[in-house]
């Protein structure tokens, strides 16, 4: 007992740590039951947390089945049991649902339209790239089919004139033809008898 006494006093005053006030028995009853309260509070928070997941559970089983009823609600099915109050909340819920539905359809025909505006844009500024460039082409053409008239290519143009006969082709020679030699006048002057007895003699 004054043992156990001066063993307080030297723990007030701080010269012993707690642990020393306890004799090697009673230190070790401590320890076990220090360890069972820490297994206590593990399987504690095991517990809790395995109610809460089996809680958790619960909610998402029971919102599951709350959004299967609304779902055939909204199809039309199983509307004997709703009173009133849900009937009214069903009828706001189906026009909230088919408001969205023709903005989401409306939204889709604008950007579908727009998009047809823009490939129509592409097109026209294609089409007119096109006619320009054969505009281009034609004047090109054309361009090249009168050079060689206008110019002739350093010659000038020939002018023929009418035939009265395909077959008749002129003969680029004197307006006289000559038969037989060149007579001086002078011999031809003394020799006229003669020639002139000579082509009598070839006319009838």
């Amino acid at each position: 007992m004054i043992y156990k006494l001066k063993q307080l006093e030297r723990l007030r005053e701080g010269d012993m740590p707690i642990k020393y006030l306890f004799d090697f028995e009673e230190r070790e009853g401590l320890v076990l039951m220090e360890s069972c309260l820490g297994f206590i509070r593990i399987l504690a928070l095991i517990c809790l947390g395995e109610l809460s997941s089996q809680q958790e559970y619960l909610k998402l089983k029971a919102r599951y089945e709350a959004l299967q009823r609304t779902q055939r609600n909204l199809l039309g099915e199983d509307l004997g049991p709703l009173n009133s109050k849900e009937l009214e909340s069903l009828e706001r819920q189906l026009d909230m649902s088919l408001k969205q539905i023709r903005s989401t359809r409306t939204q889709a025909m604008l950007d579908t339209l727009q998009d047809l505006q823009n490939k129509e844009h592409a097109l026209n500024e294609a089409n007119k790239s096109l006619k320009q460039r054969l505009m281009e082409g034609n004047q090109m053409n054309l361009t090249w089919n009168q050079n060689p008239q206008d110019v002739g290519y350093g010659r000038q143009p020939q002018h023929h004139q009418p035939q009265a006969d395909g077959f008749f082709h002129p003969l680029d020679c004197e307006p006289t033809l000559q038969i037989g030699y060149h007579t001086d006048p002078i011999t031809g002057a003394s020799a006229g008898p003669s020639v002139n007895n000579y082509m009598s003699g070839w006319l009838p």
